[in-house]
């Protein structure tokens, strides 16, 4: 479910199932909700928001890549629909993944909401919103082709 603890050096993973995943064991979801909701609670006090879901972004009107202090605009019609269909299609990643998260995509859809997602800025095709991974396809340059960037040894082209 894209929160994490730590306990005596070990890291658990809250899982979809609501379970807390443990190297040593599990804990079961309704041993560990108290403590799941002590987490958002506080992770809401610090100014985290809920995750963004892949249902959320479909009828994108306009996007704004954020990347090395600079940002990139797609106001493309045919774009942003390969844009949506891309990052709609996200299928969760369970555990994660190793990439580097060094761009943000703010999007803005139909409804008016305002949605930022962060971007592996490495090969890997995979977008992530609060501890969330999502796998949109085997490689990350297509969508950043969107943009006008080029994707070069795992970091973006000068």
């Amino acid at each position: 479910m894209g929160l994490f603890v730590e306990y005596n050096g070990e890291i658990c993973d809250f899982v979809e199932s609501g379970e807390l995943v443990c190297a040593l064991g599990r804990v079961k979801a309704e041993a560990a909700a108290e403590l799941y909701a002590l987490c958002v609670e506080a992770a809401k006090a610090a100014g985290w928001k809920d995750a963004v879901k892949p249902e959320q972004l479909t009828g994108i009107v306009s996007a704004m890549l954020r990347a090395k202090g600079e940002e990139f605009p797609l106001t493309d019609g045919a774009a942003l629909d390969k844009l949506e269909s891309m990052l709609s299609s996200g299928t969760y990643s369970l555990g994660g993944t190793g990439c580097p998260f060094t761009a943000l995509l703010d999007v803005t859809t139909e409804a008016g909401e305002e949605l930022t997602v962060a971007l592996a800025t490495d090969s890997c095709g995979v977008w992530m919103s609060e501890g969330y991974y999502y796998e949109f396809g085997s490689d990350s340059q297509p969508l950043y082709d969107l943009f006008g960037v080029t994707m070069q040894f795992g970091k973006i082209a000068e």
